[in-house]
């Protein structure tokens, strides 16, 4: 464990306030245009999504890895992954209306397939899940640029193709299944299956 960022992986509760817990999770895919959907379903007076968008409660990796840099270079942007706990993820639908449909969009869900589908359906009996996909090539290239503009990527395309295997085996491998995170069909069975 890095001692400058003590971050670890949520383990929530096995159900939570149903007042306070998520009507909706939205857990498509990186870059399949989950953002776009939060800000449309926000706009509507009788939807509430969290803030922030994606709280990664049901996460069941390893966050320290992923967000170390991103911490040391703007100290603070990533405090609430380490105060993911009950208390912190139900509080993020205090500010819900009653009666309003509250939204959880965070699409890191979707990767986490079969333990993360069990991780919801046992904290939230009853959740509406929401899966968004995108054509796998167009998805993947988008993910590369995205990953590139947030300086988490240096190598060009084909490349980061090509090293994709060795660099999944890391801790940081959220940043890089351009190839992996297109193949959809598993993942999809765990959710059906749980739901």
């Amino acid at each position: 464990m890095d001692p400058a960022f003590p971050f670890l992986p949520p383990v929530p509760e096995p159900v939570l306030d149903p007042g306070r817990a998520p009507d909706c999770v939205v857990a498509g895919v990186t870059k399949s245009g989950s953002s776009s959907l939060a800000r449309y379903l926000a706009l509507h007076p009788g939807v509430f999504v969290t803030e922030p968008k994606e709280p990664d409660y049901f996460r069941t990796d390893d966050l320290r890895f992923l967000y170390r840099d991103l911490e040391r270079r703007i100290p603070g942007a990533t405090a609430h992954i380490a105060r993911r706990t009950r208390a912190w993820y139900e509080s993020r639908f205090d500010p819900a209306r009653p009666g309003q449909v509250r939204v959880d969009a965070s699409v890191s869900c979707f990767r986490g397939g079969l333990a993360t589908a069990r991780r919801i359906r046992d904290a939230v009996p009853g959740v509406k899940i929401l899966i968004l996909l995108r054509q796998p090539a167009d998805r993947a290239y988008s993910n590369y640029i995205h990953q590139r503009r947030a300086a988490a990527e240096t190598l060009p395309f084909a490349e980061a193709l090509a090293l994709e295997p060795i660099r999944l085996a890391t801790p940081m491998h959220g940043f890089w299944g351009y190839r992996a995170d297109g193949f959809y069909h598993d993942r999809l069975l765990a959710f059906f299956d749980t739901f």
